[in-house]
């Protein structure tokens, strides 16, 4: 079998930072690619923009907004994807909620900077971790922010807004799947993930804990961990085996 690109996608206003432990650690045995949006305003841009950006096969992997990327791709293209990969992932249409929360993080990103929304809002929000931890883990949510800008802000908010309802999907995803998420994640709930599970025909679920939202970031260990044993459990080969290094 020929092994697919493992694609990681990122969430909102987030970049290859937010998976890099995690592809450190897996590129030395798999091909691994960090996926990149722009300014784009619509998930099925986003996915459509990847699917034209590699070779199948695809193994998507996708955080957060990532994950509703990953399922567009599903349904843009299915005979290219392997299998998916979802961490924290949240398969709803928009919410008024959600709209108004996305709403008053612009007006303090715009008011006060990104820098200032990352360091007071996203970042306790994101993690579990605190003291010593939470203030490493700080800078890197701050400075992917930043290097963001406002405009991709906007863009990405536009694009949560008009995402199809995913829920439907769930169900016609004929290949395996990988649900992880942070016992302690506060914005994707523990239950909605296990919710997911229950509707994948071929899931694999696993909480990682001592995380939030950016379990990746918080606990790569962990997750890099999860990831190799569900790519083993599904046959996709590995050309270097942890082991060998």
């Amino acid at each position: 079998m020929m092994a697919p690109n493992l694609i990681f996608l990122p969430c909102t206003l987030c970049d290859a930072r937010v998976w890099r432990p995690v592809v450190d650690a897996l590129s030395t045995e798999y091909p691994c690619a960090a996926a990149e949006y722009g300014d784009q305003d619509s998930i099925g841009t986003m996915a459509s923009t990847i699917l034209a950006s590699f070779s199948a096969p695809l193994v998507p992997v996708g955080l957060s907004m990532g994950g509703i990327v990953a399922l567009e791709m599903w349904r843009q293209a299915p005979d290219r994807i392997t299998a998916i990969g979802l961490c924290g992932t949240n398969p709803s249409a928009d919410t008024a909620a959600r709209k108004s929360a996305r709403a008053l993080q612009l007006a303090v990103a715009q008011a006060d900077g990104l820098q200032a929304l990352a360091e007071q809002r996203l970042a306790p929000a994101y993690f579990t971790a605190c003291g010593e931890r939470l203030a490493q883990l700080t800078p890197i949510v701050a400075g992917m922010a930043c290097d963001a800008g406002l405009a991709r802000f906007e863009a990405q908010s536009a694009a949560l807004t008009t995402r199809a309802d995913s829920w439907p999907t769930l169900p016609t995803i004929t290949v395996p799947v990988l649900v992880l998420y942070g016992t302690k994640d506060k914005i994707c709930l523990p239950q909605e993930q296990q919710r997911m599970a229950t509707l994948i025909p071929q899931v694999s679920l696993h909480a990682i804990s001592q995380a939030g939202h950016l379990a990746p970031l918080e606990q790569p260990a962990s997750t890099v961990t999860l990831m190799r044993a569900w790519l083993d459990k599904i046959g996709i080969p590995a050309f270097k085996k942890p082991q060998d290094q």
